[in-house]
């Protein structure tokens, strides 16, 4: 859940950063807007009672959290029931905010905290944000220049750490959940400080290639949490309002804050995370690991862990150089079986030998809508088969006798059944749960008719057995407020994990008793249990470990958590909620993807190639509508410029359309400047078709993307002529294909990869044409964290052509660049990391990661000449040097110097002669 803001950088270089791909929701959705004074917000029917209830709660703060700021006005919301994915944001450049409904299948996101409820607090609370930076200066760059202006200063100015860390405060204060409450939330500190691990602020403020650091919620929360126990609730709201005032204008928010409180935020963070105390007496310390990090420089994560009949463990590794993989370890050899492919959370549920877990897959047109679907796994066989198709399941777990699955299945409607399916997916059983009840882990008891889950709602959490002979429930333990996951069944012992004594510890229901097996200091959340052995996680400060322990050593203390009726130790008082009976009455009328508010967000200057451009900017809520139109002026030749373009994407093909007039193009002589110059107007239209498609494949996101444009290119010459620039009327056709395996956090690029495009230009009134072909492909290197890259490009076009198209190949480095009939560059390297320093300079600059390509190329022209073509053949060995990092603690950066050395003589200038190049890869 964040707050999306465009960063200084977009001032500046005028990209865009959204949420909400462009034309994403499919037509068939019937859309409904919910309008009050406060908000408009945008939902699909079916989910109307949700809509209310986010208002509820949103008119509720609206009116009486004032603590940042007295500022209001109106945000439009869209709230999206068809995407698996649990998050929601509030960005700035436009002003809106989304809402994924799809509640988390994993208490440890968010504890037993209803999800809307959650939502609705953590992102209305960046609304005020928002609403209160847009005073001073940030108030002036709206209006001058537009939201994207206001969001990039927000972002320049308000540190992430802060954003999320008062948004996690607020869902803590006012719910009787969020992730204050939950002791996992800051149990990788707790691992850091076991480690004797202690990173600097700036350190942790941006991240890390080769250690564990905690994200920006965690410590942005104890901090804020600190200061508010320190010096009260209100002073946060002094300390944002003097930042985006510019009151210091370097590093403001770092001046506010030592201003009201005397602690810069290098000292405010060392104080808060000292108060996160790991106690130092802990039994588990000295249980036996079987399988850990050994490796310096990286974080390797071994988690899920169960024991084989044969003696071997299966487990998921997925760490900082390799991707969520199923792997077993055997006497002293561990192998990989399988990777898990694109997963929404890297689990599985096992019964010998069958593992079962759930992949993501998306619709291949309509992005906003995507499915959570089964795959089985036989460790025996080495098979594995997907079972389901376009659904929302979550938890699988095979039944004792490998015959069936039990698994959540999630609603559009936001309900949720348990269902049990056969092993080829039929739906055997669906059991749905009571309104507002979430539903999580279920699994089989002995005897496969009944099964055990975890019932989630309101803030609370249960043990509840259902029947599958009649459908009749049990609750097992009374609900608490606080988190129950991860059970398993042992003979006729029901384990399970809970943070209820203030760290997440192991319990055993034992003759409807309720025993604590462990006191670890950390937390245990993943485990497994065969015969009287216990296999369980320990976050350590290099990654999660797995251990072992006899459960005979256990200690098995008696505890009445889960019997007795008063609020459990972890609880603290939420603010009450508003009398709904004082709501107003919210109106529903009908939206569509094209009834629904057009919005101007931006209008500035950005620079562009060789002058200066004053464009505005504008699209619908739902983002099937983006249009600009822009005032261009060239430098170069003074030349002026008007034009627009806009898109539509409420159909399976997206239109676009594109026109634009320049007004005084020139081109000068150096013999006769007045006499042979070249003076015209020109005109250009292009309308067009395109389809953006997306699969997924395993670890492969595979993009497929067509394009056809019609063209037209007018010109108007008032002083001579230019042969190959005619009035020209043309169809453009463009293919892409692209597979890209995802990246491992310290992966240089895709692994492995294929990336094809191909153009083809033809004028419908004369013979020019052009053809560009590119390709990239990725191959392992010899490393986890190597990759070879080979690129290829073709170019054709004649230079005698009456038209010339675009040319935008590559061209290669150490060279002065010319047009040519044909030209062909090849280009082979071989990416590597070379050190991760984690190093800054007084929150200016941080670098994280050198690294370096070492490549080879080679260019072939043909220039069509009569009696003889002329032939050119360019060679080029080099040496790249990359530095990622962050500037400002904001921005991430990769820039770095190329050393050319050509092997040939340069045509136009005579040379052959090693160079420099500074170059930048990334800039935000």
């Amino acid at each position: 859940m964040k707050l999306w803001c465009c960063g200084f950088i977009l001032i500046l270089f005028g990209n865009k950063l959204t949420s909400q791909d462009f034309s994403g929701h499919a037509p068939g959705l019937h859309w409904q807007q919910l309008k009050t004074e406060e908000i408009n917000i945008f939902f699909p029917s079916g989910i109307e009672s949700t809509a209310n209830r986010v208002y509820q709660k949103i008119h509720e703060f609206y009116y009486k959290d004032t603590s940042l700021g007295q500022k209001r006005f109106k945000i439009n919301m869209v709230l999206q029931n068809q995407t698996i994915e649990s998050n929601g944001y509030v960005g700035i450049g436009p002003w809106m905010s989304e809402f994924y409904l799809t509640p988390p299948h994993l208490p440890y996101v968010l504890g037993s905290i209803d999800w809307v409820e959650a939502l609705s607090i953590h992102e209305y609370r960046h609304v005020l944000q928002g609403m209160n930076s847009r005073v001073g200066i940030n108030n002036a760059l709206y209006h001058l220049l537009g939201e994207e202006a206001w969001g990039a200063s927000y972002g320049f100015v308000v540190p992430d750490w802060f954003a999320e860390g008062d948004a996690v405060n607020a869902e803590t204060q006012n719910s009787n959940g969020g992730r204050g409450r939950m002791p996992s939330f800051v149990a990788d500190f707790r691992a850091l400080q076991q480690g004797k691990k202690f990173w600097s602020y700036d350190k942790v403020r941006n991240g890390s290639y080769k250690n564990l650091v905690p994200n920006h919620y965690v410590w942005g929360y104890t901090m804020v949490k600190y200061v508010n126990d320190q010096f009260g609730p209100n002073l946060w709201g002094n300390i944002m309002n003097d930042a985006v005032r510019y009151k210091g204008l370097l590093f403001p928010f770092n001046k506010s804050l030592i201003h009201h409180t005397g602690l810069s935020a290098t000292q405010l963070y060392k104080r808060a995370v000292q108060a996160i105390k790991a106690d130092s007496l802990d039994s588990e310390l000295n249980d036996e690991v079987l399988i850990k990090n050994t490796k310096a420089n990286s974080v390797r994560n071994y988690t899920t862990p169960n024991r084989l009949y044969n003696g071997g463990v299966l487990f998921i590794e997925h760490s900082f150089d390799k991707l969520p993989s199923l792997c077993i370890k055997e006497k002293n050899t561990t192998s990989t079986l399988t990777n898990l492919g694109i997963t929404t959370n890297p689990d599985y549920g096992f019964v010998e030998p069958l593992a079962a877990w759930t992949i993501v897959r998306t619709d291949s047109r309509w992005s906003n809508r995507n499915y959570s679907d089964l795959v089985l796994f036989n460790i025996a066989t080495k098979t594995k088969r997907k079972i389901s198709n376009h659904q929302k399941y979550f938890n699988p777990a095979p039944s004792n006798d490998v015959s069936m699955i039990s698994c959540m299945e999630y609603l559009d409607n936001g309900s949720c059944n348990i269902v049990v399916l056969d092993t080829l997916g039929k739906k055997l059983h669906s059991i749905p749960m009571k309104p507002n009840k979430l539903g999580t882990y279920p699994i089989f008891e002995v005897g496969d008719s009944t099964l055990l889950s975890i019932v989630r709602g309101g803030g609370n959490a249960a043990i509840v057995r259902y029947s599958l002979k009649d459908y009749t429930t049990q609750q097992l333990t009374t609900p608490i407020e606080g988190i129950i996951a991860n059970i398993t069944i042992n003979s006729d012992t029901i384990y399970f994990s809970s943070d209820i004594d203030g760290r997440d510890q192991l319990y055993a229901i034992i003759h409807d008793k309720v025993y604590q097996l462990t006191h670890n200091s950390i937390g245990i959340q993943q485990y497994s249990v065969l015969g009287d052995e216990l296999l369980y996680n320990f976050r350590s400060s290099t990654g999660i470990e797995i251990r072992r322990k006899k459960l005979q050593d256990c200690d098995y203390k008696p505890v009445d958590y889960f019997s007795r009726k008063e609020k459990s130790i972890n609880t603290l008082e939420p603010y009450a909620t508003a009398n709904k009976n004082d709501l107003p009455i919210a109106t529903i009328t009908k939206a569509s993807l094209l009834n629904n508010p057009f919005r101007i967000y931006s209008w500035s200057v950005r620079p562009d190639e060789g002058g200066n451009v004053f464009r505005i900017l504008g699209r619908n809520v739902l983002n099937t509508i983006d249009g600009s139109i822009f005032y261009g002026f060239n430098n170069e030749d003074r030349s002026h410029s008007i034009g627009g373009n806009m898109d539509l994407g409420i159909a399976y093909p997206i239109l676009t359309t594109n026109i634009n007039s320049t007004f005084g193009r020139k081109i000068y002589t150096l013999s006769s400047p007045k006499k042979d110059s070249i003076l015209w107007d020109e005109t250009g239209l292009r309308l067009g078709l395109t389809v953006p498609l997306r699969y997924y494949a395993g670890n492969q996101v595979i993009g497929i993307q067509p394009l056809i444009q019609l063209g037209s290119f007018i010109p108007n010459y008032k002083q001579g002529e230019r042969k190959n620039y005619q009035s020209t009327q043309y169809i453009r056709s463009f293919l892409l294909l692209s597979n890209r395996r995802l990246l491992a956090k310290q992966h240089v690029s895709s692994r492995l990869a294929q990336t094809i495009t191909v153009q083809w230009n033809r004028a419908l009134n004369h013979a020019a044409s052009a053809t560009d072909l590119n390709g990239e492909f990725h191959v392992p290197g010899l490393s986890r964290n190597h990759v070879i890259e080979l690129k290829a490009d073709f170019h054709h076009q004649t230079l005698s052509d009456p038209y010339r198209f675009a040319n935008r190949s590559e061209f290669i480095g150490g060279y002065r660049p010319f047009s040519s009939d044909y030209s062909s560059w090849y280009k082979i390297s071989y990416h590597l990391p070379l050190l991760y320093p984690d190093e800054g300079i007084n929150g200016i600059y941080f670098l994280k990661r050198i690294r370096a390509r070492v490549f080879a190329e080679q260019m072939n022209h043909t220039i069509t000449r009569s009696p003889k073509d002329i032939k050119v053949k360019y060679r080029n060995l080099g040496l790249e040097t990359v530095l990622d990092g962050q500037l400002f603690n904001v921005l991430p950066t990769s820039a770095g110097v190329r050393l050319n050395n050509p092997l040939d003589t340069d045509l136009l200038s005579g040379r052959k002669k090693t160079n420099l190049e500074f170059f930048i890869e990334q800039l935000f």
